[in-house]
C-alpha cells in the first residue's frame, strides 16, 4: 500500500489522497489536522531549524508500517508527478523490473552553495568523523561549499525498510550538526540549516549505495482538490 504523508503548517492540503501532518505544531495554534509532529517522540520545537523534516522525524519514530508499504513524503502544495498505481509498479519485482526501485525522487536541479560556509564545515566534519563512506559520496555529489546537482524538496517514495535506514542516517547526522552549531541569530529562512542539509543528505544517502535504484521524475504543483493520477 502507498501511504503519502503531506507536510503542512496550518495550510489546507490540496491532495485528497494524502495524509496531512502538521509540522512545527508545538510552536503554533492553527493546526487543521489530527496528525501532528508534536506528539510522541518528536523534535517539533526544533522546526525553525529542521523545517518539514520534523514531520518526517515524527513519521519515522511513531508510525508503524507493513513490510510491503511504500511511504511517500511531500508538501501541501507540491509533490512528485506520479500516480499511486505507477508507484506500486516501479516498486514491484517482476520480469520487467528485476531489481526493483528503492527510491522515487524529484529530478535533479542545481543546488547553490550553502549561504553560511561555517555550517557546511561542521557538516563535513561530522561526515568525515562518523560517516566516512557518506563523506566520500558527498565529494562525488557536491563541492566543499555544498554546491552541486541534487533532488531538492524532501519529496520521495521509498520502502518502509529503506525509510528506516535513511532516517537513521539522516537524523543521526543532523543531530550531531545541530548540537555543534546550536541556535543561530538569523532571519527565519537561514535558520533552517538542518532542512537545507537534509536535502543534500538525501542525495548523499543513495549516492553511497550502488544498489539504490533511483527513479527521477518531475514535481507537480497543487491545483484544487487533486487526486493521485
Amino acid at each position: 500500500m502507498v501511504k503519502m504523508y503531506v507536510s503542512t503548517f496550518g495550510r489546507k492540503v490540496k491532495w485528497e489522497d494524502g495524509i496531512p501532518i502538521e509540522v512545527g505544531a508545538a510552536l503554533r495554534n492553527n493546526c487543521h489536522y489530527e496528525l501532528r509532529d508534536d506528539q510522541g517522540d518528536n523534535i517539533s520545537e526544533d522546526n525553525p531549524y529542521y523545517g518539514e523534516l520534523t514531520g518526517l522525524y515524527y513519521i519515522w519514530k511513531n508510525l508503524e508500517f507493513d513490510e510491503a508499504d511504500i511511504v511517500g513524503y511531500c508538501h501541501y502544495n507540491k509533490r512528485l508527478n506520479i500516480s499511486f498505481e505507477d508507484v506500486m509498479k516501479y516498486f514491484s519485482f517482476s520480469p520487467m523490473n528485476k531489481e526493483g526501485t528503492r527510491w522515487i525522487v524529484m529530478k535533479q536541479v542545481h543546488m547553490p552553495c550553502h549561504a553560511y560556509p561555517e555550517d557546511t564545515t561542521v557538516l563535513l566534519d561530522v561526515l568525515r568523523e562518523y560517516y566516512p563512506d557518506y563523506y566520500d559520496a558527498w565529494e562525488r555529489v557536491f563541492d566543499a561549499s555544498g554546491e552541486g546537482y541534487c533532488s531538492s524538496g524532501q519529496m520521495f517514495y521509498t520502502t518502509a525498510e529503506e525509510l528506516d535506514k535513511y532516517c537513521t542516517f539522516l537524523f543521526g547526522v543532523l543531530e550531531k550538526v545541530r548540537n555543534r552549531i546550536g541556535n543561530v541569530d538569523r532571519e527565519a529562512y537561514h535558520k533552517r540549516y538542518c532542512a537545507f542539509f537534509g536535502e543534500r543528505l538525501t542525495n548523499v544517502y543513495y549516492a553511497a549505495d550502488p544498489n539504490s535504484h533511483v527513479l527521477y521524475i518531475e514535481r507537480e504543483n497543487a491545483g484544487r482538490n487533486k487526486k493521485s493520477r
